[in-house]
């Protein structure tokens, strides 16, 4: 694996993606961030679970995964969630690559109907290795 060069993905405000998470402070009260390729992992995460139309100045941003798990059940769901969250991750151009499959169930329970997994491959630009991030949202 690469080396990654924090400074290339930037910086940012941890804002937790887990509702029952709370914001991190530091001691010194300064609200916690989160640098290079830990913000960029983190901004992969946000992008798929935001519901596109959720932020009133990016009504684009968004992969939809917590708005997908009713529909995909189907492989027509499916195709379509994976589609969008691609598409919506390729805008921010810290990613070179992107390949996300989506799949029904959990990674526990691949049966479940109620459920959908997405794995996303991710290979930030100017760099030779990927990171692959598993995502699950259930009723």
């Amino acid at each position: 694996m690469s080396t990654i060069d924090t400074e290339r993905f930037g910086t940012d405000i941890y804002v937790p993606i887990d509702p029952d998470e709370e914001i991190r402070v530091t001691p010194t009260g300064d609200l916690q961030s989160q640098t290079g390729y830990a913000n960029l992992r983190h901004a992969l995460e946000s992008c798929a679970v935001t519901t596109p139309g959720e932020l009133i100045h990016r009504p684009e941003y968004g992969g939809g995964l917590i708005e997908a798990v009713e529909t995909a059940n189907t492989p027509t769901g499916r195709a379509r969630l994976s589609n969008k969250l691609s598409r919506s991750l390729l805008r921010d151009a810290r990613y070179g690559e992107i390949s996300v499959a989506a799949a029904q169930g959990l990674p526990s329970d691949p049966t479940r109907r109620e459920a959908v997994t997405v794995t996303v491959t991710a290979t930030p630009r100017g760099d030779d290795s990927a990171m692959v991030v598993t995502l699950t949202a259930a009723e």
